[in-house]
């Protein structure tokens, strides 16, 4: 029987280190706590490319102290303008883990977001074909972008607790709405 246990550096899932003087003001402390961190890609400008990605984390790098050891793992920000071929390169960069859909104006940072996944159709096809994950922010959101979030969680094959949770939570918003949600794919039509 032993008398202690190790409780291994855990890692933060959703970080905003933001840049200049805030992500020299949040890294060093962020960085002793966690071993690793999905950043969040809604700067000023957006992280939308992988060559912006890869500029970013360069900076994340660069103003992290001496001997802590960290790892960032970049995300690139959906937009009506991504590109099927950023993905096929974000396939190829290792740092670079996944793609953060926001609604236009959901949060901070967002004005560059999605205004309609029907023009995303292309760049979903492409994730789901490269196995790259879509990270969603949810907080905000209309019923109807919910409920295509959910739509999209089904649709992209995750098969986690998770999947089963947005099964439930879109017959929830069903029932909550009142009316009879048509469930077909919505890229194919004009919801944001």
């Amino acid at each position: 029987m032993t008398d202690s246990i190790t409780i291994r550096k855990p890692d933060d899932w959703h970080l905003h280190l933001r840049d200049g003087d805030y992500l020299r003001a949040v890294l060093p402390d962020t960085a002793k706590r966690f071993a690793r961190a999905i950043v969040m890609p809604n700067l000023k400008p957006p992280v939308t490319t992988v060559a912006l990605a890869q500029s970013y984390r360069q900076r994340i790098v660069g103003a992290m102290p001496a001997g802590v050891r960290f790892e960032p793992l970049m995300t690139l920000y959906l937009t009506d303008n991504t590109r099927p071929e950023e993905i096929i390169q974000l396939k190829q960069i290792v740092t670079v883990k996944a793609v953060k859909y926001y609604p236009a104006g959901a949060t901070t940072n967002s004005d560059a977001g999605v205004t309609n996944l029907a023009r995303c159709a292309a760049v979903l096809e492409a994730m789901q074909e490269a196995g790259v994950p879509l990270l969603t922010h949810r907080l905000g959101l209309r019923q109807d972008q919910q409920i295509i979030i959910a739509f999209l969680i089904m649709r992209h094959g995750v098969k986690t607790r998770a999947t089963k949770f947005s099964l439930l939570q879109f017959k929830i918003l069903d029932l909550r709405s009142h009316r009879t949600v048509k469930h077909q794919n919505p890229l194919a039509g004009g919801l944001a």
